[in-house]
């Protein structure tokens, strides 16, 4: 069987749509999928943490140790909505133009013909394929979404969801805010949302936030339903702000001060899942709240 690789990155959003659009496209090609599951300091958990699966086979290790020491054949590289992350960061081993062994990089086009013609064309690549996408064609929306059927998240996850959305009456009915605060240029102004919220009292909102006092704001409505959360993102230097540069666990320069440990994690993955029974307004085009869209299939 010729040899697949997805790469994961980035935050929990990232490395959830890195995978399924990974696992979808190893399927086109008809290959077995090998997942390079990277923990950081913007997604510290295991992938076995989270789902069950055993039948993937998992290496959970840095990419930078991974593309400057494990690979040591020729390989075809496949992007997606990856440019700056690729390009811009202060990260060496990103600058795949400079490794040796890299046969030919492709981005993927969106567009349903032309998707389907670079899958007919890679089929016939002999070389190992390294998939490694920040976001996923629209035109396998529907195959993600059954990827993301197929992940078996632990008991520990499904009940608690189950039992907070019957608790709460959570359905299609309740407005599904993601308010992004702590990274990236997301960060949101809660003001608009309160006022809202305020307008439309009969209306209930789920909100789910990265920042606890985002949270507590918005608690105090009575229209409003939060997770509590005993856990939330950090600060990696309490000294710097939330958007100051800082370099991560890859050596990269990002604007982007934060520590999101397993226990962090653990809560994010509920409010995805929360908010996936909710319907979610664009609040953002975070990855975070496309990975609750494409979890509407999982049974709870």
């Amino acid at each position: 069987m010729k040899k697949f690789y997805i790469v994961t990155d980035s935050s929990l959003g990232n490395h959830i749509i890195s995978l399924l659009s990974g696992l979808v496209i190893a399927k086109f090609l008809k290959r077995t999928p090998t997942i390079i599951w990277s923990r950081t300091n913007v997604c510290d958990i295991s992938f076995h943490d989270i789902w069950e699966n055993k039948e993937y086979n998992v290496i959970e290790k840095k990419i930078s140790d991974f593309f400057k020491n494990d690979i040591n054949e020729k390989y075809e590289l496949i992007t997606h909505g990856s440019k700056n992350r690729l390009e811009t960061h202060n990260a060496p081993f990103i600058n795949f133009d400079l490794v040796t062994n890299i046969n030919n990089r492709y981005s993927i086009n969106t567009s349903d013909d032309e998707f389907y013609k670079f899958i007919e064309d890679l089929q016939n690549v002999e070389t190992i394929v390294y998939f490694y996408p920040r976001l996923f064609p629209r035109v396998i929306l529907n195959k993600i979404m059954c990827e993301f059927y197929n992940l078996k998240f632990y008991d520990k996850y499904l009940e608690y969801v189950k039992k907070f959305i019957d608790l709460h009456k959570i359905n299609y009915s309740v407005q599904g805010l993601h308010i992004r605060k702590t990274d990236s240029e997301m960060n949101l102004v809660i003001n608009p949302i309160i006022d809202i919220v305020q307008k439309n009292p009969n209306q209930r909102f789920f909100v789910c936030s990265d920042c606890p006092e985002t949270e507590s704001i918005l608690s105090k409505y009575k229209n409003v339903i939060i997770n509590p959360k005993k856990f939330f993102t950090t600060k990696k230097f309490e000294d710097k702000d939330w958007r100051d540069y800082t370099v991560d666990d890859e050596g990269r320069n990002y604007p982007s001060n934060v520590i999101r440990n397993k226990e962090s994690i653990d809560e994010a993955i509920k409010d995805i899942l929360i908010l996936s029974r909710t319907t979610i307004q664009n609040t953002n085009e975070s990855t975070f709240r496309i990975a609750a869209l494409v979890a509407r299939e999982i049974v709870i």
